[in-house]
């Protein structure tokens, strides 16, 4: 864990059984009230929720108060910033470029607490949340070698195994693209 977060193992030894628990518990009852869970580079969050580790569950699947689960929205991938450069782009970077001040180190509730105050500068936070939740699919970028600067400039992610560039997206936003796409069924 230490090489991913840098946090350093002793900590979290002291943590006992009891109150790992009752954290879990914790996350669990809020996400009961939550009608999405936000993110910025939901993916490697999620990973955490419902997913396994050589067969055992690191954390439980996150439930609405109807017992489905919930929907991430990735504010990295999913959401286009009014002062947004590139596709992508850090939370930090982000931070910076809407006024909003950066006060600690890219920590889990400092990752929070900057997509909050993200959040206070939009004029029209529903508004971006409407496009983040479209019907999205995996598309694989038409491009040749020569091309494959304009897949990566767009957000597409090489997955060397297939030899292809690809992407999860909106239907609509394909053709905002300045290469043609393919729908591909796609698992991670």
């Amino acid at each position: 864990m230490g090489s991913i977060n840098r946090i350093k193992p002793a900590p979290l030894m002291e943590i006992t059984k009891e109150q790992a628990a009752e954290s879990v518990w914790m996350i669990t009852e809020m996400a009961k009230k939550a009608q999405v869970i936000v993110a910025h580079n939901a993916e490697f969050d999620q990973k955490w929720f419902g997913s396994s580790n050589n067969g055992k569950s690191l954390l439980p699947v996150l439930l609405n108060s109807n017992n489905e689960p919930l929907r991430w929205v990735c504010t990295c991938t999913e959401f286009k910033w009014p002062r947004q450069i590139r596709f992508g782009q850090s939370l930090i970077e982000l931070a910076a470029a809407h006024d909003v001040g950066i006060f600690g180190n890219h920590r889990a509730l400092t990752d929070c607490q900057l997509i909050a105050y993200l959040f206070d500068r939009m004029e029209n936070l529903n508004a971006m949340f409407e496009v983040a939740l479209r019907p999205k699919a995996w598309f694989k970028a038409l491009v040749t070698y020569d091309n494959r600067e304009l897949a990566k400039k767009a957000g597409f992610k090489w997955i060397p195994e297939r030899q292809i560039w690809v992407m999860k997206m909106a239907v609509e936003d394909t053709k905002e693209l300045p290469f043609m796409v393919s729908p591909i069924e796609f698992c991670q």
